[in-house]
């Protein structure tokens, strides 16, 4: 890459690329009016967006092909120097050429690259462009359909599929559409198309953003759903299954195959249809506070909890928010999942159901993970039951104590407001070698160092001299 000298031209930049060979260069243009010429302002010529200027300096921000943001500087001769990659995709997701310098403090540039699907990107400014082909912004596609996300952000799914009986008391897969559209409006020629093995399902019923036809006499075949919007096609593969056939004692595992089909859970049986405004709620979490490296083994307690698939953890301002299974009780009162890690601050959580669609609104903190500062006493005994402290901080979110010579469970106790950790040391083989065992914490799936505590023998009396005083006795022992 080279800048193009002349000599009064500096404010336009256009790339030329040679097919004949790999070089690509950037040339840089002044067609600015000259100062006392009346000002006229070409709305299709945008400069800004991808220059800056220093003092006498010039910055030019370059997208490439293979996923790079170039950043190069150009002093006042218009000579290039100190070309450099200021961000990187991990893949050769192309950067698009249209890109935004801060407004405010002209400190950050926004890009777009191109994703594998516009929809999984999570960005409202960012829709997929039937005339064009490309993800784009809204206003560059006025003349065509463009696709988005929902206004719902709790739905991360583009379809979704339920059941549901007709009139006539037959039984319909149905399938929602989870976009939004802009540029010329609704598509005008939604339809679905529904194919197994043996051909087209019948009893087809679309309106936007739901269509439906009638289940298949033989269930347990993998159809394939394809939603046309437009000239844009969306695609899933599904595995329908007997809801009714579900059967047996009802236990988790039972009531998670009944989820993983498209059914519904209710009064302990597996059911076609699902109970209708029942929407699940969140009482309360335990614990509500963690650290940021997470909690195996949390509890959740709240209502019509019986149809929950998962747990959807959303950081504030976050576009990719974190799912976890669920293990739910047979009452449908509460349900145990592991929160994973994240980030240091606030959350909210919210109920999957069968359908995509979130339910709830709980919160959790994540906090800074404990810290070990010192371990008193440095030493015990073979036999062990030695009382022991661990001081810190953050130590409240700690799940166990790990001695490196036993893979024995600790028990302990905290106080001091996270401050420490007591509990007794363990008992060893006897031996006449005194050795170390490192001290870690067990935080969720991650243990943290905690110092070592000197093993030594246990003390042997051999020897004792009594001296009688005049009330008492006075015992040496050696």
């Amino acid at each position: 890459t080279k800048a193009t000298k002349t000599q009064t031209l500096r404010s336009m930049q256009g790339i030329f690329t040679d097919h004949g060979t790999t070089d690509t260069e950037l040339a840089v243009f002044d067609i600015s009016p000259p100062s006392d010429a009346k000002l006229y302002r070409d709305p299709d010529f945008i400069v800004k967006d991808t220059l800056d200027t220093l003092n006498n300096w010039l910055i030019v921000f370059v997208g490439t092909g293979d996923g790079q943001l170039l950043k190069l500087t150009v002093d006042r001769n218009l000579e290039a120097r100190c070309l450099s990659a200021i961000w990187k995709a991990d893949d050769d997701r192309r950067v698009f050429p249209k890109m935004h310098l801060d407004p405010v403090g002209r400190k950050h540039v926004l890009v777009a690259v191109r994703n594998q699907s516009c929809w999984t990107a999570g960005d409202p400014y960012c829709g997929w462009c039937d005339s064009s082909k490309r993800c784009s912004f809204e206003d560059e596609c006025p003349a065509s359909l463009w696709l988005s996300i929902p206004d719902d952000l709790g739905q991360r799914r583009m379809l979704s599929h339920g059941f549901q009986e007709d009139r006539d008391g037959k039984m319909e897969l149905v399938i929602h559409t989870h976009l939004r559209t802009g540029g010329a409006g609704a598509p005008a020629n939604f339809s679905c198309r529904f194919v197994t093995i043996e051909g087209e399902l019948g009893g087809l019923r679309h309106q936007y953003p739901q269509c439906t036809c009638l289940l298949p006499p033989v269930m347990g075949l993998r159809v394939t759903v394809t939603v046309s919007l437009g000239e844009v096609a969306v695609t899933e593969e599904l595995n329908l299954v007997n809801c009714s056939g579900i059967t047996g004692t009802p236990t988790s595992l039972l009531c998670s195959r009944c989820f993983a089909a498209g059914c519904w859970w209710s009064r302990d049986a597996c059911t076609w249809t699902g109970p209708g405004t029942k929407n699940p709620e969140v009482f309360n979490i335990t614990p509500s506070d963690l650290s940021f490296y997470g909690k195996n083994h949390a509890l959740l307690t709240g209502l019509n909890l019986g149809h929950v698939t998962g747990v959807r953890i959303q950081g504030v301002m976050e576009c990719s928010p974190k799912e976890a299974p669920v293990r739910v009780n047979m009452a449908g009162d509460s349900l145990t999942f592991h929160i994973p890690a994240g980030d240091k601050g606030q959350v909210t959580v919210c109920l999957l159901l069968p359908d995509g669609r979130c339910h709830g609104n709980a919160s959790l903190a994540y906090r800074s993970a404990p810290v070990c500062t010192a371990v008193k006493p440095d030493s015990t005994w073979a036999s062990g039951k030695r009382k022991m402290e661990l001081t810190g901080s953050n130590l409240e979110f700690v799940d166990q104590v790990v001695h490196s010579h036993t893979d024995q469970k600790v028990p302990f106790t905290k106080s001091g407001n996270g401050g420490t950790l007591r509990y007794e040391s363990l008992a060893v083989e006897l031996s006449l070698a005194s050795f170390s065992s490192s001290v870690a914490l067990a935080v969720a799936n991650v243990t943290l160092a905690c110092g070592a505590v000197r093993y030594l023998p246990d003390p042997q009396f051999t020897t004792f001299d009594s001296t009688p005083g005049a009330n008492h006795l006075f015992l040496t022992i050696e």
